[in-house]
């Protein structure tokens, strides 16, 4: 992970950092994205497996855009989550998804790709 990163977690604490990666990973969308409807979801476990999305919800197909702000890495603990999330979207019952997006401050080897 580059260092950046864990200086969110000292300024921030690891909460404030999560919290913060998500409001950049928000706003890279957005400007990806410009003129599309981009919103942050309010952390909450009830947030239907959004952090962000694009897109009309609710009215038509949104991407989803997960975020997941592990700065030790990635083992099994940490993939359960993103598949949890990513099933939790796919089986949502509020809105449909065209696109799914994870966002992780790190690159991932092979096998973690695969």
């Amino acid at each position: 992970m580059n260092k950046d990163w864990f200086t969110l977690i000292e300024k921030h604490t690891l909460a404030g950092a999560r919290d913060k990666f998500e409001n950049i990973c928000g706003s890279l969308f957005k400007k990806v994205y410009p003129g599309k409807n981009g919103r942050n979801v309010e952390v909450n476990p009830g947030d239907g497996g959004i952090d962000v999305f694009i897109g009309e919800i609710g009215l038509k197909p949104i991407h989803v855009i997960q975020c997941k702000f592990f700065p030790t890495g990635l083992g099994d603990s940490q993939k359960a989550q993103i598949i949890n999330s990513f099933k939790t979207a796919i089986e949502s019952k509020k809105y449909e998804m065209t696109k799914w997006s994870l966002c992780i401050p790190s690159k991932l080897n092979i096998d973690e790709n695969i």
